[in-house]
């Protein structure tokens, strides 16, 4: 995710504009076009699982572009202002075309649902998995800086660890944990023993699971359980595969599709630049995402399974084809695992 805080003309273009069409912009401000497709969340599990299938134990989010539709972060990883708070949190997590979104204050859009989908996980499904995020992330506070954010959106209370990898140099925190009395403390998670690679520490994570949630210890539920009772949410299709040979693919998780956006830069000399970012999110294009990963994580081994092919492997990587939908400016053409990306056309 993008660090520190964001540039002014990002900044106006994700809190002020309308969506679709804006009032005639002035120097400096921004302009978000979409594309219009409907890129959902797709969640995959192995063969075997079809049959016969471990529950979920433990529900891992990756924070960018799955949990955030990009993620922006204060240069202190503090909040201090409500200005602030509103500031990177809205930038963070609320999609500006929302219709929603012409209202200035939080609570009315995407984080309404990404909350009422995190407390479905917390308070139905039983017994209650883990849940946990598992991110990339290079910020100097580490766990700590991810924390704040999500405690800042008021999502920080619907899961039990934070996990940041890898370990730069310098930085201060890798991992947080929640305790029984709710408070968070930091701590080290064991990545210095595996590749950080993400099937490899939710590998590790299951083998041993009181090094990852550390309140297990308390608990007396640090008991090992099968890799297939993890699932994985995350944006990144490379993330559901390791190098490693004991492990090669996750059997369980669910694929969050990016997709284009249009964002038109007006300079203070009246001319205008165009550039093509992706942006991601659970349910930043259909609420249906929310219902489908519900879906996924409380369902009953089946054969047929609607997340299992024929063949009983793994759905090969879906393609949305072409679009056109910025007019004359860009073609969008997909890639393997659904994930977008925007190039000019020639």
């Amino acid at each position: 995710g993008a660090m520190g805080r964001l540039p002014p003309l990002l900044a106006l273009a994700a809190l002020a504009a309308p969506w679709p069409g804006a009032a005639a912009m002035r120097a400096g401000e921004e302009m978000l076009e979409g594309n219009g497709i409907h890129a959902n969340l797709r969640c995959v599990q192995a063969g075997n699982l079809c049959v016969a299938a471990p529950p979920v134990k433990a529900i891992v989010f990756d924070l960018d572009m799955t949990l955030s539709i990009q993620t922006f972060m204060s240069d202190s990883g503090y909040y201090d202002s409500e200005e602030d708070r509103l500031f990177y949190v809205r930038s963070s997590f609320e999609q500006p075309w929302a219709g929603a979104h012409a209202d200035t204050k939080l609570g009315t859009g995407r984080l309404d649902r990404l909350r009422e989908m995190l407390r479905e996980i917390n308070d139905t499904m039983s017994p209650r998995p883990a849940v946990a995020v598992l991110t990339r992330n290079n910020h100097p506070k580490g766990a700590l800086a991810v924390l704040k954010l999500l405690e800042a959106a008021s999502l920080v209370q619907y899961f039990d660890a934070i996990w940041v990898m890898p370990l730069p140099a310098g930085r201060l925190f890798g991992g947080a944990h929640r305790r029984p009395n709710q408070e968070w403390a930091m701590f080290e998670p064991a990545f210095h023993r595996i590749p950080h690679e993400k099937p490899d520490v939710l590998d590790a994570v299951s083998k041993t699971p009181s090094e990852w949630f550390p309140q297990f210890h308390a608990q007396q539920a640090g008991v090992p359980f099968a890799l297939e009772s993890i699932v994985l949410v995350d944006d990144d299709p490379l993330n559901f595969e390791s190098s490693s040979k004991d492990i090669k693919r996750l059997p369980r998780y669910c694929e969050v599709a990016l997709y284009p956006v249009l964002m038109t830069t007006v300079h203070k000399d009246g001319s205008r630049s165009e550039r093509v970012e992706k942006m991601g999110g659970i349910g930043a294009q259909t609420d249906l995402d929310y219902d489908e990963l519900l879906r996924f994580v409380r369902a009953k081994p089946q054969k047929p399974s609607p997340f299992c092919n024929r063949k009983g492997s793994y759905l090969g990587a879906y393609q949305l084809g072409k679009y056109s939908d910025f007019g004359s400016t860009r073609d969008i053409t997909s890639t393997l695992g659904g994930n977008q990306v925007a190039k000019p056309r020639s």
